[in-house]
């Protein structure tokens, strides 16, 4: 916490006297704090977050993105009766000057959300119903932003999942990387070689027009959704890669997330596989909210997209192994090769039940029609 925190945050429009804050949640890339303030006699709480713009490199383009998609979130849920907006949707808070986020004297950025109470965050999968609920909240987010209004949002990491371009960047990671780096991953290395023909899928699907381009999340992982006490997901949260993508991204990266009990980390490989159970909890819960929406093209490549996405993972994980750690924080040596191993266990799963994780896709799709 800056020294002159106090300072960052009464520069943002809240009512009330700041009191205190403290570091909250379990980000790897913007540092997250709680305010709390006191106003008319009421303690009310917001989130302040540190911009990472080492990643984000326009941050006020980024703020843009997050006021569009939140307000028309809002106007959408308004206009279908939702009781209290702002217990299910995140909202900016600009600066006392009117802007959407703090450039700070020291070169920092920092912005001013909503603080939704009494919710939960999960940082893994305990049971289908959990995962259900996570994936219709994901796909309910789809939908309410299908109809957005121009212009198109900016791309706030410009090839997010562009996994040829993935590919082709651990290459060249790879070809001078460290040698006793290359010799600890050398099976990996050897795998990923392997699985080269799952990159292009997506990509390709895109440029002939097959799927078409959508305003998609991105980062759909158990934690970036909020639960209230009963497990009902209530809110969709860290909106900092919101923007045109296709929605077989968030799908995908549902099924690598949330199909699976075991962490991102595991060591115990045999831990590490899709789960049937959880596979379809994910399924019928973003189709449910998303059938109406997606193409026959989109419906047909669900699980192809499942493996392209843990692919690309893999290849994050490995290319971050062979440079030296320099993207993903760790606690011990050879933690990025632990992820990227994580990764590849769920494609050997993927490859290993296919005609089930089909078979429960094909009954879903049934379903939800």
């Amino acid at each position: 916490m800056p020294a002159d925190f106090e300072k960052i945050v009464t520069s943002f429009d809240i009512p009330g006297d700041f009191l205190q804050a403290e570091p909250h949640g379990e980000g790897h890339i913007n540092a997250t704090f709680v305010t709390l303030h006191r106003h008319n006699g009421r303690l009310t709480r917001h989130l302040i977050q540190r911009i990472n713009n080492q990643i984000f490199v326009d941050p006020f383009q980024l703020m843009d993105n997050i006021g569009r998609v939140t307000e028309h979130i809002r106007t959408k849920l308004q206009q279908q009766d939702c009781p209290d907006v702002s217990s299910v949707t995140m909202t900016v808070i600009p600066t006392v000057q009117g802007r959407s986020c703090l450039h700070h004297s020291d070169g920092s950025y920092w912005r001013a959300l909503t603080f939704i109470p009494d919710t939960i965050c999960h940082q893994t999968v305990q049971n289908p119903q959990q995962a259900l609920n996570a994936a219709h909240a994901f796909g309910r987010f789809q939908t309410l932003l299908v109809d957005l209004p121009g212009p198109r949002l900016a791309e706030t990491i410009p090839a997010f999942h562009d996994t040829p371009r993935r590919l082709a960047d651990y290459e060249r990671i790879l070809s001078h990387a460290n040698p006793e780096r290359i010799a600890a991953a050398r099976e990996e290395i050897s795998e990923a070689a392997k699985l080269s023909h799952l990159a292009a899928t997506l990509i390709h699907l895109q440029k002939e027009s097959v799927i078409p381009e959508r305003i998609t999340h991105n980062d759909t992982k158990l934690n970036n959704v909020l639960f209230d006490a009963s497990e009902k997901a209530i809110c969709v949260v860290d909106l900092d890669t919101v923007m045109p993508g296709l929605s077989l991204y968030d799908f995908a990266d549902m099924v690598r997330t949330m199909t699976t009990t075991a962490n991102e980390d595991e060591r115990d490989l045999s831990l590490v596989r899709v789960q049937p159970a959880l596979f379809e909890a994910v399924v019928h819960g973003y189709l449910k909210a998303t059938i109406a929406m997606l193409t026959d093209a989109e419906k047909q490549h669900l699980l192809s997209a499942a493996e392209t996405i843990i692919y690309e993972q893999a290849l994050r994980f490995l290319t971050d192994h062979l440079a030296g750690d320099r993207y993903y924080r760790i606690a011990r040596p050879g933690h990025n090769l632990d992820r990227c191993r994580t990764q590849l266990a769920l494609l050997q799963s993927i490859a290993y039940q296919r005609e089930t994780l089909s078979e429960i896709i094909s009954r879903s799709l049934t379903c939800s029609d």
